[in-house]
């Protein structure tokens, strides 16, 4: 890792998960989810140091192995299905200290690459935004879906500009995939949000933009990284 960067990684783990039991620690190819996201950002050159929030001891206890440093356990009240994201960062923010950037890399995104959080966090330099999101081109269009009332009504859900007969003549539109959240310190606990108006895009393939939720996505990763 390079001496003259100033970027704190946050890898946030719980141990309740309700989709699939487990799933930070659940092996795939001889290695724990969580040790994906590790492995990633320990060989990311932008990366200063790495951390884990996390209130399960087991995923400590496995984080450590794969050489995560774990210096505080996260308290119950930021462990809860109503718990946000913003909340556990600020609170791992205020436990280390220092640092000018930080990145949040869940485990649910095992498939990112540190190629993948070095040149979003480029990207970012570069255009000298205070902030980054990865995120990837969406499946569906929005001005292809309605909204139905309780008459059974539909209603587009976006009035388009001009009618679009042919769906290759869509716009194009993205969603954020999870994968990397890269901000200035200060503008996010300013802000409290990932995503403000000078927030930036990092586009990444369909193929690296896998989120685990439930046992069948953890079953498409294992095939992935299996076959």
């Amino acid at each position: 890792m390079e001496e003259d960067k100033n970027v704190l990684a946050i890898i946030t783990a719980r141990g309740g998960s309700k989709g699939l039991k487990n799933k930070n620690i659940k092996k795939a190819n001889g290695k724990p989810l969580i040790a994906w996201t590790i492995d990633a950002a320990l060989k990311s050159t932008s990366i200063s140091k790495v951390i884990l929030s996390s209130d399960c001891k087991d995923i400590i206890n496995v984080a450590k192995k794969y050489h995560c440093e774990a210096p505080f356990i996260r308290p119950n009240y930021l462990s809860t299905d109503r718990s946000t994201s913003v909340d556990v960062v600020k609170h791992a923010l205020k436990k280390i200290q220092g640092f000018k950037y930080f990145i949040l890399l869940q485990p649910t995104s095992p498939l990112r690459t540190a190629g993948d959080i070095d040149n979003a966090f480029k990207l970012m330099k570069q255009k000298g935004a205070p902030s980054c999101i990865s995120i990837r081109q969406s499946r569906e269009s929005p001005l292809l879906m309605y909204s139905m009332d309780n008459m059974s009504k539909i209603n587009p859900l976006i009035k388009s500009l001009k009618k679009i007969n042919r769906r290759q003549d869509l716009p194009k539109f993205f969603m954020p995939n999870g994968a990397i959240y890269i901000s200035d310190v200060k503008h996010f606990l300013k802000s409290e949000s990932f995503v403000t108006n000078d927030t930036l895009g990092y586009l990444m393939p369909e193929s690296r933009s896998l989120d685990i939720d439930d046992k069948k996505d953890f079953d498409i990763f294992k095939r992935l990284v299996e076959s």
